[in-house]
């Protein structure tokens, strides 16, 4: 997972100066959901409009996705890999023994 915190590391360099704290967290958060659109958007076309699956293009909105995700967690002072790793914790309580539909309506959180 080393890999992500490099990634971080590089993708904090692009963020624009004086981009900090709860502005960049709040540039993060609706970049995510921009990128997440663009992303919905693409196949939309796809699923309804007739249009050819670009597999570069979507690859290409999951970088910039990753990049607002990398710049989310520097905003909270979190690296990556801590991010991963709270979600796989998460997920191995939730679905001990891999996806599970019940356990997915019936979480007892």
């Amino acid at each position: 997972m080393k890999f992500f915190n490099e990634y971080q590391t590089l993708a904090a360099r692009t963020i624009p100066a004086g981009l900090t704290g709860d502005r960049l967290f709040l540039n993060a958060v609706l970049g995510c959901s921009s990128e997440a659109g663009e992303l919905a958007g693409e196949y939309k076309n796809v699923a309804f409009q007739g249009h050819i699956f670009d597999q570069n293009k979507a690859i290409e909105e999951l970088g910039d996705l990753l990049w607002y995700v990398a710049a989310a967690a520097t905003a909270l002072g979190a690296t990556l890999e801590s991010v991963a790793a709270m979600n796989m914790v998460k997920l191995s309580l939730r679905y001990p023994d891999g996806f599970d539909p019940d356990r997915s309506v019936n979480r007892g959180e």
